[in-house]
């Protein structure tokens, strides 16, 4: 007989046991649960990142257009309130054109977008101006609804938040 022989009865077990492959099967599906949790959260940032850039390219395109209608960005024809219905719609009306435009690329690609423009005289804080000299500041706004974070452990549906880019802007 050889020196390593083995004196274990016949029952020697061999490969894993029923609550071996339990356990491991538990951490894996832990695991995954993670990484959806981790891809949920991703996508929920991304979402977020779309809408702040859609917002900014707006907003400075709105800018643009003021500059190229500096006449009548200057007289207040741009001048447009937060939560205002779309303008009287005058096609011979560049201003109103470019309102309406904006108000509906605003409603189309933001969820409950909107939009206002304001002069001021100041760049730091928004100092209300009805034009003429000193109220070389124009404040665009663009809001819309986010999705927040749902606190409550409900299952409910997360909460929709309003999101707001302000431009400051001299034309």
């Amino acid at each position: 007989m050889s020196a390593f022989a083995s004196s274990a009865s016949p029952r020697c077990q061999h490969g894993s046991s029923l609550l071996e492959v339990l356990v491991a099967v538990l951490v894996l599906s832990l695991g995954m649960l993670g990484l959806a949790g981790m891809q949920v959260a991703g996508i929920k940032s991304n979402q977020s990142a779309q809408s702040r850039s859609i917002a900014t390219i707006q907003a400075y395109d709105m800018l643009d257009r003021l500059r190229a209608n500096l006449s009548a960005a200057e007289a207040g024809s741009y001048n447009l309130a937060l939560a205002a219905n779309a303008v009287d719609f005058d096609s011979s009306s560049v201003a109103k054109t470019d309102l309406n435009g904006w108000l509906v690329r605003l409603a189309d690609e933001l969820p409950g977008g909107d939009g206002g423009i304001a002069r001021s005289s100041s760049a730091e804080n928004f100092v209300a101006c009805a034009g003429g000299a000193g109220c070389d500041y124009f404040w665009i706004t663009v809001q819309w609804s986010g999705l927040g974070s749902a606190e409550a452990g409900d299952g409910a549906a997360a909460e929709r938040s309003v999101q707001t880019l302000v431009v400051v802007g001299q034309i």
